[in-house]
């Protein structure tokens, strides 16, 4: 296997501890339609784009609300809470992950789900957007993962093979996504990802740390 060059990291669930915020927006968005998610819910949707969510939710319940205007809701409360002091933090490693990569001469660039404002929003709490030499937004694709050309336009503005990327996912269509777009794909499952098939990750890890610990084995290509 050849050596990697560029880490490509999602955002919500494996950058920032965001699903909680995520199920909240978006069940007062659907309130008005009464349609309230549960975690367990939440679980199966975590990593698509809200709008596919949102579209999926109408055609089983057939309600005459217009998607558009309930992503927008959506998008609305979520940045109201992402505003409030302490309402998000990072996940554990973050930091060490980012400096591992940079040690390590890789490039690094985000695939989010999540739409451009909102991932803007939260690299710049953090400090975070430096690091970063690209973004890829969910509203910047016209498919949302487990479609992989989020991927592909991440690894095509770096100017890098996708077969020398490392995809950091925390669910199954984001490994997925990785996985068709030809990239080394590793799962770093969360609280709601936890339980779900994570078969066809090249390597499935704990946390951000046990990433930055075991980065030379997968740069290498020997994972």
């Amino acid at each position: 296997m050849r050596r990697m060059q560029a880490a490509i990291f999602d955002l919500d669930g494996l950058i920032v501890d965001s699903e909680p915020l995520q199920l909240r927006a978006i069940n007062h968005a659907l309130a008005p339609v009464g349609i309230a998610l549960t975690e367990a819910d939440w679980m199966q949707r975590v990593g698509h784009k809200s709008i596919e969510t949102i579209r999926l939710l109408q055609a089983r319940h057939g309600f005459a609300a217009d998607p558009d205007a309930i992503e927008q809701a959506k998008l609305t409360a979520y940045r109201q809470l992402i505003r409030q002091d302490g309402a998000l933090a990072l996940m554990p490693g973050v930091h060490e992950a980012i400096r591992a990569c940079q040690d390590a001469g890789l490039k690094l660039a985000i695939a989010s789900s999540s739409v451009r404002a909102d991932i803007d929003a939260i690299l710049s709490a953090f400090g975070l957007g430096p690091h970063f030499a690209i973004v890829v937004a969910g509203d910047e694709v016209a498919r949302g993962k487990p479609d992989p050309a989020i991927f592909l336009a991440a690894a095509e503005r770096l100017a890098v093979d996708p077969a020398v990327c490392l995809a950091l996912e925390d669910a199954p269509s984001g490994i997925a996504a990785a996985n068709a777009a030809g990239m080394v794909s590793v799962a770093i499952p969360n609280r709601f990802t936890r339980h779900q098939n994570f078969d066809g990750a090249r390597a499935v890890l704990d946390s951000l740390f046990e990433f930055a610990q075991k980065l030379d084995t997968l740069v290498s290509g020997e994972a």
